[in-house]
């Protein structure tokens, strides 16, 4: 086990790695992980990487790439552009952040998120491989207040919830869980889908920009509050049902 609070650097070559070919080894990062090195890699099936509270970070020419598996909680801060989890399986309880100018690049790692993690993020997530689920069903994954969190042609996985207090922009995508919208949610191209059992409208706005559709398969939508504006299409399969739940202000503009 080697538990690092300080800073571990990788500083030169072309192939640094931290990797491990007997038995089981755990890597602790409450600290900073700095790559300056061109092919800085974690990799090892026997290696598990876990964050709590750290840094990851790799900027210019300098990648990192994470291919071990893990945990991740507190805030895990991606700074710089070439932070990569290209394998593994982590496990989310925390917060995953990349401010304006870094990257979150989930390019094949599988990432688990449970109830309490969140993002923040600033319209930086680069999602090119693996896999994001959502697998915390009670206080589940938050979109932070300030974030904005894209997805296009891209599926959240898992039965777990996601709501939504930043800017959330969902277009030919899809969600498999739960959805909570009390931010703005934003569909402008394409038919995106909520297959989860319910897409609760409980504030906020949700935008449909013409020639768009948002579609509830299945299970309910339930609006309690917030608004929906825009030309596109709200519409409803697999028997979703619509329900009017609460006493808050409901809003509707344009045509559904």
């Amino acid at each position: 086990t080697l538990n690092n609070s300080g800073l571990f650097q990788f500083v030169a070559g072309n192939s640094d790695l931290v990797n491990n070919n007997a038995g089981i080894g755990t890597f602790n990062n409450t600290g900073t992980i700095q790559s300056l090195a061109a092919n800085a890699r974690f990799i090892s099936t026997n290696l598990a990487l876990n964050n709590t509270g750290g840094t990851l970070s790799a900027t210019g020419n300098a990648n990192l790439s994470i291919n071990a598996s893990g945990a991740n909680s507190g805030t895990t801060t991606l700074s710089g552009t070439n932070v990569f989890f290209s394998g593994g399986t982590r496990t989310v309880d925390g917060s995953i952040a990349a401010t304006a100018g870094s990257i979150f690049n989930a390019s094949g790692a599988t990432f688990n998120l449970g109830d309490g993690s969140s993002f923040n993020l600033a319209d930086n997530l680069n999602f090119s491989g693996g896999a994001i689920n959502l697998t915390g069903t009670t206080t589940g994954t938050t979109l932070a207040p300030g974030s904005t969190l894209s997805l296009a042609g891209q599926a959240f996985g898992g039965s777990g919830n996601l709501t939504n207090l930043g800017s959330f922009n969902f277009n030919t995508s899809t969600i498999a869980g739960t959805l909570t919208n009390q931010g703005t949610l934003n569909v402008n191209s394409g038919i995106s889908a909520i297959n989860g059992a319910t897409f609760d409208l409980t504030g906020g706005s949700v935008n449909l920009a013409a020639g768009a559709t948002l579609n509830k398969n299945s299970g309910a939508l339930n609006w309690s509050g917030g608004a929906l504006n825009g030309l596109g299409n709200l519409s409803t399969s697999g028997g979703a049902t619509l329900g009017f739940t609460g006493s808050g202000a409901r809003v509707l503009t344009g045509r559904r």
